[in-house]
């Protein structure tokens, strides 16, 4: 918020009001005095802070009291014309001084609220009528050094005699008036016609004029205002002159108009800002609430005034804001805050500037607290902030569950929801794992039964709205409400008012690959209590998509680390496996020399006859031998030699006993690649149509 500067009407009204040698005051209904202008001093030796709370009546002379409440009591009971009161107030130095008090009455819808007005010094007048009376030399020499200005008429109005701040005030020169009737010299009213008639009427009446105020325009054009009032010279009782005593009050005047524009520009200033402005006392006390202060608070400016800041603020919010009112009250300078505070459980952002003011009415310093509400800028702000820690946080995140905690940490940390529940299933619709944030384990369990879909995401009770995927649930209650079931593409909702409802809920799913739902998000107690316009769906639809992906990343990182692992696995068995086959080869190389030394060399020693010939008996001998041989090692052996070093790794886990698809698994093929490889193992061992259990054959072999 910037700096509020016054207004230069303002500024100037000040300045008249300081300077003005007349009193500005005003009391309040019950007599006594709400303020002075600084121009006190001059007339009763006071500061206006001596005077400020105290009965008027008790500052002027007992004589003149009886007066003055009589006065008063005129306008407390419901009379309402302005007067002029003249009377003699009690001064610090105890002279005798004579004062004029022209009295306004404030009245509203709710009555009589008091008086205002201005103070004016007419001891000089006094002083000068008194010189009158006494002697006409002294009279003389009175009007012709008195500041006010006197003029002397006859019954035709004519002048006989005008001193020189007459003329001065005019605009004429003596000689211009002396012998002239005053209607022709300084009559508004064309011909003078109606002042004239005026003037005979008040010869004829012989009651003196009261002190009255009007515009005039002088010899050379400049408008100015006169105060005046008249009294009579009698001879015998019959009045013959006119003795009429004026004063310059143009300045006065312009001070008071000042005042009432600035009041008026002050008004409306406080009626149509859109900042929420509160003047309060040093005790916390409220005297001004504008409108939008008021909307805030919930109600209307006068619900407030007389409560205090403890009144209408939660304790904690109190004491802060009371703490900085005293701390710029005391330092004389404006305290500018940022703060959230919490109104009839909302919380709203402001940006706040505590401003010490001087209370003319009072005479003392007040704070004026003007706050912007920074809500929508904070929200902003701040969800900016959350998702660029999400995004950190899932970074450095190794588990499902924290993911999942991430997300509705997010989605509390950016004002969306109080409470949300996000829960991510596998294929069969069984929890694999969740997060939470708000939410006890009883509710967890609830969302979890209560969220059901299909391939489709068909599968909710009753959504009122539904914005991209996303959906605003109302409880069954809601068709007494006469709420329909449509699809919208930007709020405002069914329910007109746009409120969020007990019993509410809003959800959105997580979509996997192939589109396949694989969780969803579940929350209610919106921060704003309001249902989520489109912006706010489509940014908690980023934070649960952002979550999602990382997800997916994360399990596939889960699932390529379990491959390499079982992979590893394989690899050990292989080697096993190799070694194993690489034994039994050394085995069967060895039992072969042996056969060959200890039955067939001697055989064959002994095949060829002495004669040369070829030993029959000898010769069957050996070949009966060499079918033992190959039957006893290895016809399967020769059968074994036939299979691929692929072939011979399956065979190995068919011996130790593993299903078509744990070998699937550990080899990383297919269910069907390895049927085909024991087809064509069972052929190349030679059982292909045998009743043979290809296990039992190899475990056997």
């Amino acid at each position: 918020m910037s700096d509020l500067k016054p207004d230069s009407s303002e500024i100037l009204y000040r300045e008249l009001v300081e300077n003005l040698k007349d009193v500005i005051y005003s009391v309040d209904s019950g007599g006594k005095i709400t303020y002075l202008s600084p121009s006190i001093k001059f007339i009763g030796g006071y500061e206006p802070s001596e005077l400020i709370g105290k009965r008027f009546v008790s500052l002027v002379r007992k004589d003149d009291q009886a007066r003055l409440m009589k006065e008063f009591g005129k306008y407390v009971s419901g009379y309402t014309e302005p007067t002029d009161i003249v009377a003699r107030p009690i001064v610090k130095s105890g002279r005798i001084v004579w004062v004029r008090i022209s009295v306004q009455p404030i009245r509203d819808e709710n009555g009589f609220k008091g008086i205002r007005g201005v103070i004016s010094d007419i001891t000089r007048i006094k002083l000068a009528e008194k010189a009158l009376r006494e002697s006409e030399e002294r009279y003389r020499a009175v009007w012709e050094n008195s500041p006010v200005g006197i003029c002397l008429t006859d019954r035709d109005g004519i002048y006989q005699y005008v001193n020189p701040a007459y003329c001065e005030i005019y605009g004429y020169a003596q000689d211009e008036l002396v012998g002239r009737p005053f209607y022709e010299a300084i009559s508004n009213d064309s011909g003078g016609k109606l002042i004239r008639e005026s003037h005979n009427r008040i010869f004829e009446s012989g009651d003196p004029i009261p002190l009255r105020e009007t515009e005039f325009i002088r010899h050379n054009g400049k408008r100015v205002w006169i105060e005046y009032k008249a009294d009579f010279v009698r001879k015998n009782g019959i009045p013959v002159y006119l003795v009429s005593m004026n004063v310059d009050v143009s300045e006065r005047k312009r001070a008071e108009m000042a005042f009432k524009a600035s009041e008026e520009k002050y008004r409306l200033l406080l009626e149509n800002a859109v900042e929420s402005i509160i003047s309060v006392e040093e005790s916390g006390k409220i005297f001004l609430v504008n409108m939008t202060a008021a909307k805030y608070l919930g109600g209307n400016p006068d619900d407030f005034i007389g409560r205090t800041i403890r009144d209408i603020f939660p304790k904690k919010t109190a004491d802060t804001r009371m703490k900085a009112i005293n701390q710029a009250i005391k330092q004389s300078s404006a305290i500018i805050r940022e703060e959230a505070i919490e109104i009839k459980g909302k919380k709203s952002w402001f940006k706040t500037r505590i401003q010490p003011v001087f209370d003319y009415q009072t005479g003392l310093k007040v704070a004026q607290i003007i706050s912007l509400d920074i809500t929508e800028d904070k929200k902003k702000s701040q969800r900016t902030n959350s998702r660029v820690k999400l995004l950190e946080n899932l970074r450095n995140s190794d588990s499902l569950e924290q993911c999942l905690q991430y997300a509705c940490d997010t989605i509390h940390d950016s004002m969306f929801f109080k409470r949300s529940v996000l829960i991510l299933r596998d294929t069969d619709g069984e929890t694999i794992d969740h997060g939470q944030f708000g939410a006890d384990i009883e509710t967890v369990r609830k969302v979890e039964s209560c969220i059901g879909f299909d391939e489709n995401n068909n599968r909710f009770d009753e959504p009122i709205m539904k914005i991209s995927r996303s959906f605003v649930v109302a409880p069954s209650s809601s068709r007494d409400h006469g709420v329909p079931e449509q699809e919208i593409d930007d709020p405002p909702m069914p329910n007109l008012d746009n409120q969020w409802r007990q019993g509410y809920s809003f959800r959105t799913p997580m979509i996997g690959e192939r589109n396949k739902t694989i969780g969803w998000l579940w929350a209610d107690s919106p921060c704003d209590d309001k249902i989520p316009s489109k912006e706010t769906i489509i940014h908690i639809e980023e934070i649960v998509n952002i979550v999602t992906q990382h997800i997916r990343e994360l399990r596939g990182r889960m699932r390529l680390k379990d491959e390499r692992r079982t992979l590893e696995n394989t690899n050990v068995t292989l080697k096993e496996v190799m070694a194993t086959v690489e034994e039994e080869k050394k085995e069967l190389r060895e039992r072969i020399i042996e056969d060959v030394d200890t039955i067939i060399m001697p055989i064959l020693e002994k095949i060829i006859s002495e004669d040369g010939t070829l030993n029959p008996t000898y010769f069957d001998l050996l070949r009966k031998n060499l079918e033992a041989l190959t039957g006893e090692s290895g016809g399967s052996r020769r059968n074994i030699a036939k299979l691929t070093s692929r072939e011979v790794e399956i065979c190995e886990l068919i011996k130790n006993g593993s299903t078509n698809k744990e070998i699937a698994d550990i080899l990383s093929i297919s269910v069907g690649t390895v049927k085909k490889h024991r087809e064509a193992i069972r052929k190349k061992l030679g059982l292909k149509y045998k009743s043979i259990n290809l296990t039992t054959y190899l475990q056997s072999a």
